[in-house]
């Protein structure tokens, strides 16, 4: 799974942002995926993982998430961005410290419901 490291926090995180104006449900996914990483899906091909509720502090407010799975024939390669300044590809149990235990949490969870659904190898 791809994760990168924040520019900011300091923490290995996955890819994602928040949803624009005018923006359908899975483009943001797929924009985000590209802008932090240079990996390209079409919108269109992404799938549901899921989705997440959380609290966040500062500002106090409660989000969602939601996760989208991209079907890739091979593991591409990835790039930095202006946010993440290195992308790997980690399994979940190999993921450095420090990482964000919030999208760890996330990612162990889908991978959980995909495992469980037969979707995964």
């Amino acid at each position: 799974m791809p994760f990168g490291l924040n520019r900011w926090r300091h923490e290995w995180e996955l890819p994602g942002g928040m949803r624009e104006a005018g923006e359908s449900p899975r483009a943001p996914a797929s924009r985000e995926l590209y802008e932090e990483t240079g990996v390209l899906v079409t919108p269109a091909t992404l799938g549901w993982g899921g989705r997440a509720t959380f609290a966040l502090l500062n500002p106090p407010r409660r989000e969602l998430a939601a996760v989208y799975l991209a079907d890739l024939v091979e593991r591409p390669t990835v790039g930095s961005s202006d946010e993440l300044i290195e992308v790997r590809w980690f399994p979940l149990d190999a993921l450095p410290e420090p990482r964000s235990a919030l999208d760890l949490a996330i990612a162990r969870a889908v991978c959980g419901a995909i495992l469980r659904e037969g979707r995964g190898e």
